[in-house]
């Protein structure tokens, strides 16, 4: 169940990078508050054009596997950034991913990098597709406002996404929750047979230009 658990985190880490800030909305109520999909769609392209550094604390379990890590993302718009360390079992590992221009690089090491073009690549390919879904079959989801939470000494304001009866999706349900800034803060993830939380620890709004730039570039 290992492969299950990571495939997990990296729907994770599209919804991190891809899925929308929240709408300014009062105290929740006792019944969920809808969001309406038309402005699901509009949160996703205001989404993309927010730059931060956030370091989040990854834990997961799926099938007998427990997930464990720490991944920082960075996002200045166009380009993307992600150092994922972790463990899943006692199996540990250290990626590099750099989305940048129509270029994915991805390094397990310093001496051990490997280039290929942004539309095809595995990296990014998970958002890519999560967002054609979304953008495709947005009346297949319904979202509504969930409880609030804090992270990073910072109030998340949290969204569920819910795929509706009948529908085929990777997930069974999603809690997205950002900051006043629209920075993502907290995600959590179920999938049929797992659960993965990513929980920001540190947030900056700044990333400069050289830590955008991959290996050899």
């Amino acid at each position: 169940m290992a492969a299950s658990v990571k495939a997990l985190a990296l729907l994770v880490l599209a919804l991190v990078a891809c899925a929308p800030p929240p709408a300014k909305v009062g105290p929740i109520a006792t019944r969920a508050q809808l969001v309406p999909t038309e402005t699901l769609l509009a949160l996703i392209e205001r989404s993309t054009k927010v730059t931060y550094k956030v370091t989040y604390d990854v834990t997961g379990v799926g099938g007998n596997q427990v997930l464990r890590g720490r991944w920082v993302i960075y996002q200045r718009p166009p380009d993307l950034r992600v150092d994922m360390a972790q463990a899943v079992g006692n199996a540990t590992s250290e990626t590099r991913t750099w989305a940048v221009g129509d270029t994915v690089t991805v390094c397990a090491s310093p001496a051990d990098c490997r280039s290929t073009a942004r539309a095809s690549a595995e990296a990014v390919g998970a958002g890519a597709q999560l967002d054609a879904v979304i953008r495709e079959r947005p009346y297949d989801f319904e979202v509504s406002r969930a409880e609030d939470q804090q992270a990073a000494a910072r109030t998340a304001f949290c969204y569920r996404i819910v795929p509706k009866p009948g529908v085929r999706a990777e997930f069974v349900d999603a809690d997205l929750c950002y900051g006043a800034d629209d920075i993502p803060l907290v995600v959590r993830l179920v999938s049929g047979d797992g659960e993965v939380r990513f929980r920001a620890v540190s947030v900056s709004d700044r990333v400069e230009p050289e830590e955008m730039r991959p290996p050899g570039r």
